[in-house]
């Protein structure tokens, strides 16, 4: 039996009731026509690494390099008001025992369909937190709790695809924009701080800071705990629209009045009904 799937974008962070769904943004085709002529590429889709230093000479690089640095900006990722002198931060936290957290950050840069032909390759940058050198007002490295996110298991997404092949029954898939960038930095982790590359300071701080740090508050990419930031973000968005957790069945959630099953998978939703 033929069953429809419809792939869309959707921001979790949406307001939303149980009566109005969550919004998502308009329909787009996440299958572009790319000069696929071959069955075996469309499952190629080869993402190549590029080295910074050459990505800053390609402009198309550097343009999705400079998109990713523009979109966090403007989240207010790192608010450039809260910049003080790394030194005095350490000193206050001393000075009041208070836990602190102190990272960078670190450029990315990918071709994606990278086995096609090069005028069709798309450039794709992206900032991670540097999860691996954390250090704390101490200077030693940071201590993050072990509590990790729920497992996502393979069979809760083969169970909805089960449902959406029944009679009368279809299916979703969504793909969460931005995912773990749509929330903030927990409670459980210290305020954090990062350094930012020379090229990104706003000229004045130029001759008045020696080493000068941000608070950090988006949940960023590679920060050891932004998955379970994102899952408990998650969690609180589809159950404030009627959904409830499966008993038994991490990351699978049921909605008892629309008759539907969710299956979340990091940034991919599943849902059928």
């Amino acid at each position: 039996m033929e069953t429809s799937y419809s792939i869309f974008i959707i921001d979790i962070g949406s307001e939303s009731t149980a009566e109005t769904p969550i919004k998502g943004a308009e329909h787009r085709e996440n299958i572009s026509p790319k000069g696929l002529a071959n069955p075996e590429e469309w499952f190629s889709l080869v993402h190549k690494p590029v080295p910074i230093k050459e990505a800053m000479k390609i402009k198309k690089a550097r343009d999705a390099i400079n998109h990713e640095w523009e979109k966090l900006e403007k989240k207010g990722s790192w608010p450039y008001e809260t910049v003080r002198e790394k030194a005095d931060v350490i000193k206050e936290n001393k000075a009041n025992k208070t836990k602190a957290h102190f990272g960078q950050l670190m450029i990315l840069c990918h071709i994606k369909n990278a086995q096609l032909e090069c005028e069709l390759w798309d450039y794709k940058g992206r900032l991670v937190f540097r999860g691996d050198q954390v250090k704390d007002e101490d200077g030693k490295y940071a201590v993050f709790s072990e509590q990790g996110t729920c497992a996502s298991h393979l069979m809760a997404a083969r169970f909805v695809d089960a449902i959406a092949h029944m009679p009368g029954m279809s299916g979703e898939d969504a793909d969460a924009t931005g995912a773990y960038t749509q929330t903030q930095l927990g409670p459980e982790c210290p305020k954090t701080w990062i350094t930012l590359p020379k090229d990104r300071w706003p000229k004045e701080w130029f001759g008045k800071y020696t080493e000068p740090v941000v608070e950090l508050r988006t949940n960023l990419y590679g920060h050891p705990l932004a998955g379970l930031f994102w899952e408990k973000h998650c969690q609180k968005a589809v159950t404030a629209v009627g959904f409830t957790k499966v008993t038994g069945w991490e990351c699978l959630y049921k909605h008892e009045k629309w008759g539907l099953f969710l299956s979340i998978y990091v940034d991919d939703f599943k849902m059928g009904g």
